[in-house]
């Protein structure tokens, strides 16, 4: 019994020893985390792990990178919009860990402008053989084909929908199977601008709709300022509001996962919450609406 025992016990050591040294091993490979809603850290396996680092040097140019800000990969071909340069660089994967630069696209030929870029901040290529650039400073979005020679180009659009006092500064880029163009433009927060295939604007797509809860209008258009004052301590809260940092301040929460799991009741649920110096609050929720009540007073 006592050797078993001793046996039990040995093994059981060994598979602790063997398990902190294979958490050791990978502590020592790295980490990766993000902050969660209450801007605690949270850690989590590693979203990836850098095989390589190259610069202006690996790819034998004179002048080194300057704020490169726009990058696409199509098929074993890597183009990067080398902004600060006006330049875009086309290089291709002829390896595992190498890469080869083909060319330096800083001009381009044929077109009503001019035919060098201002500042390009994105670069896009299609299926069909086009190169899409957001030429930012230029406000265009250029279309070339695989020589650089000028197809057509996405300018400012004229219509009422767009603020004609803006300028038109395109600096991300995506492109469908049918041609048409979605780009974000600097300054424009209508959502992204949507042009066809054939260079027509046809309007914003993707913006956060705005609501606005007419009721909190009326109260607050007719409360006296002592009725504004006394909202703080009974309150009337959308979940998707800053509201959870509240519920955590007042201690009816501690996680955010807590506060995940009160909008998940069905029906009306009464927490209560005590401090030490008398102050009473009591919490009703009801799905996505959450009613807190300062009983001190009463």
């Amino acid at each position: 019994m006592k050797k078993t025992m001793k046996r039990l016990s040995a093994l059981l050591i060994g598979m602790m020893i063997a398990l902190s040294s294979a958490m050791a091993v990978y502590a020592d490979e790295g980490y990766t985390y993000n902050y969660d809603y209450w801007g605690d850290i949270q850690y989590s396996p590693d979203a990836y792990e850098v095989s390589g680092v190259y610069s202006a040097v690996d790819f034998g140019l004179e002048t080194g990178l300057k704020t490169p800000s726009g990058l696409f990969v199509y098929e074993d071909m890597i183009y990067i919009c080398d902004t600060g340069n006006n330049r875009i660089l086309e290089i291709q994967r002829t390896g595992s860990q190498t890469l080869e630069l083909i060319r330096v696209i800083d001009s381009f030929k044929g077109g009503e402008g001019p035919e060098t870029f201002s500042s390009p901040q994105d670069v896009a290529v299609t299926d069909d053989g086009y190169i899409f650039i957001a030429d930012t400073n230029n406000s265009r979005i250029l279309k070339l084909d695989m020589d650089l020679n000028y197809v057509m180009e996405f300018t400012k659009p004229v219509d009422a929908t767009f603020d004609q006092d803006l300028s038109f500064l395109p600096c991300k880029l995506a492109i469908d199977t049918a041609g048409r163009v979605y780009c974000v433009a600097t300054n424009v927060n209508k959502g992204l601008i949507k042009f066809e295939a054939d260079g027509e604007f046809s309007g914003f797509i993707g913006a956060t709709e705005v609501t606005y809860d007419w009721t909190d209008y009326i109260w607050k258009r007719f409360a006296t300022q002592a009725q504004r004052e006394q909202m703080e301590s009974f309150g009337r809260c959308a979940a998707g509001e800053i509201f959870p940092h509240r519920l955590r301040h007042l201690g009816f929460i501690e996680t955010f996962e807590q506060f995940l799991q009160l909008r998940l009741h069905a029906g009306i649920f009464l927490f209560e919450r005590k401090f030490e110096s008398g102050k009473l609050l009591t919490l009703e929720c009801d799905r996505d609406i959450f009613l807190f009540h300062d009983h001190t007073s009463s």
